[in-house]
C-alpha cells in the first residue's frame, strides 16, 4: 500500500467516515442520501477496495448507487484513474469551488470537505463558498487540522466567528441548526470535523 493509500485508508480515517454517516443520519433522520441527491468529496485516488471512500459509503448504505458519488481533485491523473476504476461515479478535475459552482445540477445531500492540509483562511473561504451554493437539507462535514508543526490552527470559537462573517445566510446553518464537532487522530495529527446542517427558513 502506498503512502497516500495508507493515509486515506487508515483505521482512523475509516472510523471517522463511519462517524460522518452516523451524523448525517442523526441530523436528517434519513438512512441514505435520497436518490436525487449527491455525495461530494475531495476525491484523491479511489481504489477498488473495501477501504476506499466510495466503496465504504456504498457498503454503509449512505449512498445506494455509485452514481451518487461526486469526486473532485486538482491532480488530473487521479481523476482519470478513478474514472476507469469507478465509471459509474462522476469525477471532475479542478478546484473545488470552481467545480461546484459550475456543475449542473449541484444537489448535494452530503459534502465531505477534507481541508486538513490547508491554512485557516483558505479553509474559511472554501467553506463559505460551499455553504453559499448548498440547497436546504444539505449536510456539510468540514475536516480541519488542529495540530501542525508549520502553523497554529484556529480554535473553534475563532473559526466559527470568522466563518459567520463570510456566509450571508449563516443563521440557516448556525447556531439554530446546531454545530457538532468531533476530534480524531490521523497520521499523528489531531483532526476536527465540524458538522453543519442547512435547515428550512
Amino acid at each position: 500500500m502506498s503512502k497516500q493509500h495508507s493515509f486515506y485508508e487508515t483505521t482512523q480515517k475509516l472510523n471517522a467516515r463511519e462517524e460522518n454517516v452516523k451524523l448525517y443520519r442523526e441530523l436528517t433522520g434519513l438512512q441514505s442520501i435520497p436518490p436525487d441527491r449527491q455525495y461530494w468529496t475531495l476525491a484523491a485516488e479511489q481504489r477498488d477496495t473495501a477501504t476506499s471512500e466510495i466503496n465504504q459509503m456504498l457498503a454503509l448504505g449512505l449512498i445506494t448507487s455509485k452514481a451518487q458519488f461526486f469526486g473532485t481533485d486538482t491532480v488530473e491523473w487521479m481523476i482519470e484513474k478513478n474514472k476507469l476504476v469507478h465509471p459509474e461515479a462522476t469525477w471532475i478535475h479542478g478546484e473545488w469551488e470552481e467545480v461546484i459552482a459550475e456543475y449542473e445540477p449541484f444537489n448535494p445531500g452530503l459534502l465531505y470537505l477534507d481541508t486538513e492540509n490547508l491554512a485557516g483562511r483558505i479553509t474559511l473561504n472554501k467553506t463559505a463558498a460551499t455553504m453559499a451554493l448548498c440547497p436546504v437539507g444539505a449536510v456539510l462535514l468540514l475536516n480541519v487540522c488542529q495540530s501542525s508543526p508549520y502553523r497554529a490552527p484556529m480554535e473553534a470559537d475563532e473559526f466559527l466567528q470568522e466563518l459567520s462573517k463570510r456566509v450571508p445566510d449563516i443563521d440557516l446553518w448556525v447556531p439554530s441548526s446546531g454545530i457538532r464537532m468531533f476530534d480524531y487522530a490521523s497520521n499523528s495529527t489531531l483532526m476536527r470535523t465540524y458538522c453543519f446542517h442547512k435547515r428550512e427558513q
